[in-house]
C-alpha cells in the first residue's frame, strides 16, 4: 500500500506518495503515478490515492479521473464534488469483485478553495477503511466517508502505509521543510519517504511530489525522485472544470 504525506501551510501545499504498484498475486511495478492536481470552480487541490490499484478490468487512476470528472458538475464547486465523489465510489466498489482487504482504499485531497481574494487551506480524506485519527480497519467498509482533520493537526499528514513512523520523525520533517523553496522541499519530502520505505517493504523508493502553491497564479511543479539524485520535473497531470463553459477535461499522461 502507498504511502502519502501531505504537508500544507499558507502559502503552498506539497505532496509525496512513492510509485510501487503491487497486485493481489504479489507482483510488483516500481514506477506508477498516484496523484495529479484538480481545478474546479472554487479550488485547486492535489489528488493522491493509496489502495487498490488494480483488480482484473479495474484500473484506478482511469477509474478516478473517470468518476472526477463526473462529479464536477453541475456547480463546480469542492465539497459538492466531494460528495458526489464519495456517493460514487461506494457505488462502484461495491460492484467489485474483491475481498474486503484488498478493497480498501483512500484518496487525499489538499490545497486551497479561494473565496474572493483568499485562499482557504483544505484537506479533505475520503476512505473506506481509516481516518486521521489513526484508526485503520483490516477490511473495507461497503461505504466510503469524508473526513476532514483537527486543524491542530492539518500541518502534516500521512495515510496508507503509515504505521512505524513516529511522531518525532514528522516533528523533524516539519523543521526540515519550514522555510526552504520548492525544488528543495520536494527533495527532502523524497528522502524522508525513502527513509520509510527502508523501514516498511510495502514502501516504494520512488516517488512523485506535487508542489502547489496556494497563488492560483503560480503554477503546481511536479518532481519524479528515481535513485537518489535522479531527480527530474514532470508534467502535472490536471482535471479540470471550472465552469460548464470550458468543459470538463484531463491534460497529462497518468502513466508519468
Amino acid at each position: 500500500m502507498t504511502l502519502i504525506l501531505n504537508a500544507i501551510s499558507k502559502k503552498a501545499s506539497l505532496q509525496v506518495s512513492d510509485r510501487l504498484l503491487s497486485d493481489r498475486g504479489g507482483n510488483t511495478v516500481d514506477d506508477s503515478n498516484k496523484a495529479f492536481v484538480l481545478v474546479c470552480g472554487n479550488a485547486r487541490v492535489t489528488v493522491g490515492y493509496t489502495g487498490l490499484a488494480k483488480a482484473a478490468n479495474f484500473h484506478m487512476m482511469k477509474w478516478l479521473i473517470s468518476t472526477l470528472s463526473d462529479s464536477i458538475s453541475p456547480d463546480y464547486s469542492f465539497f459538492p464534488i466531494i460528495r458526489r465523489f464519495s456517493a460514487r465510489a461506494t457505488e462502484d466498489f461495491s460492484k467489485l469483485n474483491v475481498d474486503t482487504y484488498h478493497k480498501r482504499v483512500s484518496f487525499i485531497f489538499s490545497g486551497y478553495i479561494y473565496k474572493q481574494n483568499e485562499a482557504i487551506s483544505t484537506i479533505v480524506l475520503v476512505s473506506n477503511f481509516e481516518d486521521f485519527d489513526e484508526h485503520v480497519q483490516d477490511k473495507a467498509n461497503d461505504k466510503f466517508s469524508m473526513f476532514i482533520p483537527d486543524a491542530k493537526k492539518s500541518t502534516i499528514l500521512t495515510i496508507g502505509s503509515d504505521v512505524g513512523i513516529k511522531d518525532s520523525e514528522i516533528e523533524m520533517f516539519s523543521k526540515d521543510i519550514n522555510g526552504k523553496m520548492p525544488e528543495a522541499a520536494c527533495e527532502i519530502a523524497a528522502s524522508f519517504l525513502r527513509k520509510m520505505a527502508e523501514k516498511n517493504s510495502t514502501i516504494g523508493k520512488k516517488c512523485s511530489t506535487i508542489f502547489l502553491p496556494a497563488d492560483i497564479n503560480e503554477s503546481a511543479m511536479s518532481t519524479y525522485h528515481g535513485n537518489v539524485g535522479d531527480n527530474y520535473s514532470i508534467s502535472t497531470g490536471v482535471l479540470m472544470g471550472r465552469n460548464r463553459d470550458s468543459g470538463i477535461f484531463f491534460i497529462g499522461d497518468i502513466s508519468l
